[in-house]
């Protein structure tokens, strides 16, 4: 005992040990024995019972023997197997080939979080290391980051603690977070995407934990690239649950694994096991929990998914998060801005025969040359009922329009076909059909403003103001986009939006993420949303013209009527009466500010100092 330190109890001995002691060192200091201080000697895991047995019955025999859990109202207890872990020792282990090695090498688990996975991952690491029957065994347990890769490593280390017959033939270092089989030159350690050096592993066991974190596929590509390929029979287990980055390795993993559960021949050493709720099924419906949930009523009750969901149903950004680590259902983005049934509830169709009675305003966002270029028009509310109607137009090069799919997961051709997207032909969208159609359509419902992304959209943007329209830049901000997307979600939540039901638009929707900033302002993540989501970014552009002006649903657009122009005060009222052209070559209203002085060049409101105009209208005598 060092001086000045006061004495520990035989209680307290008996209760935490002694650091820097083994129990056995503690219990002579606790007898008042000599301490024996001769080195731990490691030796040969050996079990004759064992040996004898081959496959997934020798795997499970080493579990039913020497593994115990480590946590909750089960630590310190003998294993108790789930089906569905028996399953799947019985498939990976138990598949042999005639040369009487196993057939299996990689194998994809996904499954719903909490249904003991990692406990299952760390004890079969134990297993490779100590007697798969590799000499110098080398485990690998990896992770995205140190500290989740950490968690599959303590709970292998503390069930070595928890059995004599393991810490007998394994030294455990937690502080490099490493477990050696050291008579046998043997290994198990954590690698992650942090880890400097991860080049030049013989891997005879790779245990590759929450694979859908994986932001690059790099670690991946290290770890499984050519290694294991000298060992005769390296397993190697990814572990996940569903994502949402569509780009991700782990997406590409997963539709491997799909593949291969529709034709097994197309990789035969691939083993695909996973458990999730289908898309086509309610992810509100308790009863289809449990085919994501397999440890159900055993590790878990339903309560406890009820709470999760009542949560996620309140709350559409926890949506997602349910659906993806309860339900391991794929999402379209981390965080969801609004619920697809809100969205889908405004599906009515569109009152297309109002539209040249209703101001208009437009959104463009024309994006690379590559992509989609979208240009929406928001029609005013009609009647007085608040409601407005979104009307989508798209544009997309049809060259490589294959990989566009493939990289998108979304049916391009199809809505070519059906005309929802034009489709133009080339490498590049023709910035001049999209001029030539945006003219089209203000001829047809006299729209005067486009609201626009000045990135790449310059010289658009100049082309159309030579054409009398008021270009109006809408930059990619927090203060440009968070007023707007506010109140074009409370629309959608109360139904005030119609928008037909299209499913371009739906599917952009579904793949936008928002970021928040700390003052809960928000905007349109593009860097990091899936796919493509101009359509609506060029609506909520739109819309943000429609707020400006909140006299439109007064307005009614009627060529040659006769218009009465009240100007609102401090501008004393006066009457206006001019003859309003079908449509002028320039632009110019025709209406005499008496604020000002000037043309307004609007009929709404002066361009120039902003005076609002009340309109009436009356037909011409």
């Amino acid at each position: 005992m060092q001086r000045g330190r006061k004495r520990k109890t035989p209680e307290e001995v008996a209760k935490h040990g002694l650091p820097g002691y083994t129990k056995e060192q503690a219990a002579q200091h606790l007898a008042g024995e000599e301490i024996d201080r001769t080195p731990h000697a490691f030796g040969d895991f050996i079990d004759s019972e064992l040996n004898e047995l081959v496959g997934s019955e020798k795997v499970k025999r080493f579990f039913d023997k020497y593994i115990t859990h480590t946590s909750g109202r089960w630590k310190g207890k003998q294993w108790q197997w789930l089906d569905w872990q028996v399953d799947l020792i019985d498939k990976l282990f138990g598949t042999i080939k005639e040369n009487g090695l196993r057939q299996y090498k990689e194998c994809l688990l996904e499954i719903a979080k909490k249904n003991g996975k990692t406990e299952l991952a760390a004890g079969l690491g134990l297993y490779l290391l100590c007697i798969d029957g590799e000499g110098s065994p080398e485990i690998v347990i990896a992770a995205f980051d140190r500290h989740q890769a950490s968690i599959c490593f303590k709970v292998a280390a503390q069930m070595v603690v928890q059995r004599k017959r393991l810490s007998d033939s394994l030294k455990v270092l937690r502080g490099e977070k490493k477990i050696f089989y050291v008579t046998q030159n043997g290994m198990l350690q954590v690698v992650s995407s942090e880890t400097a050096s991860k080049h030049g592993l013989n891997l005879s066991g790779l245990i590759f934990d929450e694979l859908h974190a994986q932001k690059t596929r790099d670690l991946f590509d290290i770890l499984t690239e050519g290694s294991g390929a000298a060992r005769m029979q390296p397993v190697f287990l990814y572990l996940t649950t569903a994502g949402w980055d569509r780009n991700s390795i782990c997406y590409e993993v997963h539709q491997r694994a799909l593949k291969v559960m529709i034709e097994p021949e197309a990789e035969p050493t691939f083993l695909s096991i996973i458990y999730s709720v289908p898309e086509e099924l309610s992810w509100e419906n308790e009863e289809n929990w449990g085919m994501a949930n397999p440890s159900l009523g055993r590790i878990f009750d339903l309560e406890n998914l009820r709470e999760e969901y009542l949560k996620a149903k309140e709350n559409p950004a926890k949506e997602n998060v349910f659906k993806r680590l309860r339900l391991n259902q794929w999402t379209s983005q981390e965080t969801r801005w609004l619920s697809l049934s809100d969205w889908d509830i405004c599906g009515v169709p569109l009152l297309t025969e109002t539209f040249t009675k209703r101001q208009a305003y437009g959104g463009l966002d024309l994006s690379a040359t590559t992509d989609i270029t979208a240009f929406v028009l928001v029609f005013a509310p009609h009647n007085g009922d608040g409601t407005i109607d979104i009307l989508p137009f798209f544009w997309m090069p049809e060259e490589d329009l294959k990989k566009k799919i493939d990289r998108d997961h979304l049916p391009y051709d199809v809505w070519i076909k059906r005309g929802l997207i034009q489709g133009i032909p080339g490498k590049t969208v023709d910035y001049d059909i999209v001029r030539a159609k945006i003219l089209e359509l203000r001829k047809q419902y006299g729209f005067t403003e486009i609201s626009y992304d000045p990135w790449n959209a310059t010289q658009m943007a100049l082309d159309l103001e030579k054409e009398g329209l008021v270009m109006v830049s809408f930059k990619p901000t927090f203060q440009f986009f968070s007023p707007p997307m506010k109140e074009f979600l409370t629309k959608i939540t109360t139904g005030k939006i119609r928008h037909g039901g299209n499913p371009v638009l739906r599917a952009m929707l579904d793949n936008m993420r928002v970021i928040t900033d700390a003052n809960e302002n928000v905007r349109p993540d593009k860097s990091k949303s899936n796919s493509r989501i101009d359509g609506i970014v060029a609506s909520i552009m739109a819309y943000d013209r429609l707020m400006r002006h909140p006299e439109s649903e007064k307005f009614i657009y009627q060529p040659n009527n006769i218009f009465t122009v009240e100007i609102e005060q401090p501008v004393k009222p006066k009457k206006v009466e001019v003859q309003m052209p079908v449509m002028p070559q320039v632009f110019k209203s025709g209406i005499e500010c008496l604020r000002c002085g000037q043309d307004t060049g609007k009929p709404d409101f002066c361009w120039h100092c902003g005076a609002k105009i009340f309109i009436e209208v009356q037909h011409a005598a």
